[in-house]
């Protein structure tokens, strides 16, 4: 039955508001943890109940990305596999496919970068600032994020950025795979795939294990949705979820003074997380909104969703030009600070929907006019 209910809805209900949220959750860590000293240097008024809830809801960055990445690992991963198993796959579209959306965005958010970078000097009014705030970036650097090496062979450039080194890499490994297996590819292609799938090796070595492991996850997530999971199955995994949701910011590695800290690995923490997240979403696309609350809720989350990747890839500019430009960190939670604190987030949000009207919103048709260049070269191409 589960097989029947992911065919009807080539839109999958909720996966667009949980994408939104994930990103959503990464925006608000950093906005908060750069308008904001931590808790204990606060002043002794502002450390109070209401200062403590605002900041635990901003402090789920990490599992943010986890959950994107088991929403790639399920939309890009588990999709492809299948239709590799099924003999469906192209490999043509989808380097195409996924070059152009996931490149097209990076390209534009790392000229923004470069261009943040020369106006820093002139805009920075205030001393003292972070050093992830006032560090400039060179082409080397620039070149490294592009292709996915960060954390490999040059650093982060967008403060978010190392993430995309994961995602990058999945993309070409399941490429890889593709060129490898598809009996109709020439022995070239299948050269290539191998070669592209021992760099993939060699890159992954060089990162954290968990969070390759996450990406898989989503496929896993793909396939259970096929299946069908029960709802006592459903429920069990999402009260799980969210305790471990919780736990990580109290892991050990995360010990703040006067804080309860738990003696787990995070990286146990996230495996398990990534688990019972996989289960709760491949149950989530089989039901539907129903409700009329529900549908707009979900009808919302599909539009906020849509310029998602440039909110996540953008609004850490943002936070660098606010800071250059004098807005310091404060020590002091008021009214009219938590207020300044929600109007930085819905600056970083506007200004990525303006990036998405220029980038990511036109990757169809980018991606329409390289397949259609690459299907007339092909037929142009004589016959011997």
């Amino acid at each position: 039955m589960g097989n029947d209910k992911i065919q009807r809805h080539a839109h999958l209900p909720w996966l667009d508001v949980i994408r939104f949220f994930a990103a959503f959750a990464v925006v608000g860590v950093h906005v908060r943890s750069e308008m904001f000293m931590t808790y204990s240097e606060l002043v002794p008024e502002s450390q109070n109940l209401f200062t403590k809830i605002l900041f635990f809801i901003n402090s789920f960055g990490v599992q943010g990305v986890l959950v994107f990445f088991i929403l790639s690992g399920f939309l890009v991963g588990g999709r492809s596999v299948e239709r590799m198993i099924k003999r469906q796959a192209v490999l043509k579209d989808y380097i195409i496919d996924r070059s152009v959306r996931i490149g097209m965005p990076l390209l534009a958010s790392l000229i923004l970068i470069w261009g943040v970078d020369l106006v820093m000097p002139y805009l920075t009014v205030s001393q003292g600032l972070p050093w992830g705030i006032t560090n400039t970036h060179g082409f080397k650097e620039f070149a490294g994020n592009f292709f996915g090496l960060q954390g490999v062979l040059v650093g982060d450039a967008g403060g978010t950025f190392w993430t995309l080194a994961y995602e990058i890499w999945f993309y070409v490994l399941i490429g890889s795979i593709m060129a490898i297996t598809l009996k109709t590819h020439s022995s070239k292609t299948i050269a290539s795939g191998c070669i592209s799938l021992v760099l993939t090796f060699f890159v992954y070595s060089e990162l954290t294990f968990n969070w390759i492991s996450i990406l898989m996850m989503g496929i896993l997530s793909y396939y259970l949705s096929k299946i069908g999971i029960k709802k006592i199955v459903f429920f069990i995994a999402l009260f799980v979820g969210l305790m471990l949701f919780v736990s990580i910011n109290f892991a050990a590695g995360t010990k703040v003074e006067g804080r309860l800290t738990l003696d787990v690995p995070i990286p146990t923490l996230e495996i398990l997380l990534g688990i019972a997240t996989a289960v709760c979403v491949a149950y989530a696309v089989n039901h539907p909104p129903k409700s009329n609350f529900a549908i707009l809720i979900n009808r919302l989350g599909t539009w906020l969703a849509s310029f998602s990747y440039s909110l996540y890839i953008t609004h850490y500019q943002v936070i660098r030009l606010m800071r250059g430009m004098g807005f310091p960190q404060m020590r002091e939670v008021t009214f009219i600070s938590a207020l300044m604190f929600l109007g930085e987030i819905i600056l970083c949000m506007i200004f990525a929907y303006g990036f998405y009207w220029l980038t990511e919103r036109n990757t169809p048709r980018v991606k329409t006019w390289i397949k259609t260049i690459w299907t007339s070269k092909t037929n142009n191409i004589p016959t011997i």
